[in-house]
This record gives C-alpha cells, structure tokens and sequence, in this order.
C-alpha cells in the first residue's frame, strides 16, 4: 500500500529535501507540493494520506488545523510549537479522533547526532553545556521573534535558548535529562 503525501512548505530547504527524500523511498508518493500563494485544496484534491508541513510559524498552527478538519493526518516539522499551538493541535485532534498529529520539530540530523554525541560523552564530563546555532538564513529560529522584527544575530554568535525553551523539544528534551542525570551538568539548548 502507497500512503500519498502532501508537503506543505515544498519550496523551502527543509520542503525540497524532504520531496526528494519522499519521492526515493518505496512505499510513498508525493501527490501534492504547497507553497506560499498555493491553495491548501490541494492536499484534499489529490487525496493526500498525510500532509508533512514545513511552514513558517505564522501560518503552519492554521495548515494543521485546516487538514485535521479535512481528515488528513499531519506531520508538523515546523520549530516554535509552543504550549497554546500544541493545545490548539490538541483539541482539533479529540473532535476529530480518526485524526492524528505528530508534531517533530527538529528535523536536522546534527541535532539528532548532538543528542547521540551527548549522551555518549555525559559519563566523561562533570559539566556539560550545550548551544545549539542555526544558520543566518533559517527563517524560523526558535528565538529570533525575542530579537524583535528586523534584527539579526551576528554570524557567529550562538543563537541559546533557556532550559524551557529547550523542553519543547521532545528529542531533545530526553538528551538533555540524561546529561543532567548522569553528568549533573547544566545544559541548555
């Protein structure tokens, strides 16, 4: 069986890789590719399983509750899911219990052999502190809207974020709690 997929955000760096990424493995097939000015209707008109979004904040919460309504399954990719958005996902999701949202929002592989690299080296260390940076251009950096509109970070100046912000992160989260588990250090993400 095919589960037909739609991305949302298909244009953008994290979109193309992943319609790539879909379209070379078995078992997948990309009915519908949305970007900005693009009808969502798409995803319904060819009959999408499932819609991957990768979307700016500002318009990924109402994607995912447009498709929920619709009765498509939603992969959220998108950073800055806060508490409310993940209410907001959450109660569409119980009016609509043949729906399901699962909401990953690092999708980057250095973030996922950061967490393999810290909880290998945790044993080693008393005190461990994590940064993690995005690059200059990454136009939904979890921490960008604190700078206010406009401003940027310096290139190489690390872009952190406080232990709350961190917990977010479901992956990450459980990273973190083993380093202060077996480390006792201090991290933040």
């Amino acid at each position: 069986m095919t589960t037909r997929v739609a991305v949302l955000g298909a244009q953008g760096r994290m979109g193309s890789t992943s319609v790539t990424a879909l379209e070379a493995a078995e078992g997948l097939e990309v009915v519908a590719q949305v970007d900005v000015g693009d009808p969502l209707e798409r995803v319904t008109e060819h009959e999408a399983d499932v819609a991957l979004v990768f979307t700016t904040p500002d318009v990924a919460l109402e994607q995912v509750l447009w498709c929920v309504e619709q009765g498509v399954h939603v992969v959220v990719g998108t950073s800055g899911f806060d508490g409310d958005r993940l209410r907001a996902v959450s109660d569409a999701v119980e009016q609509r219990t043949d729906v399901s949202v699962l909401v990953v929002p690092n999708f980057s592989i250095g973030a996922v052999l950061l967490m393999r690299f810290a909880a290998t080296a945790a044993p080693f260390f008393e005190s461990v502190e994590i940064i993690e940076m995005h690059h200059p251009a990454k136009v939904d950096a979890p921490c960008r809207g604190r700078l206010g509109p406009g401003a940027r970070r310096d290139d190489h100046r690390p872009q952190r974020r406080t232990r709350r912000e961190g917990r977010r992160h479901h992956r990450a989260r459980r990273a973190l709690a083993r380093l202060r588990r077996v480390a006792g250090g201090a991290a933040r993400r």
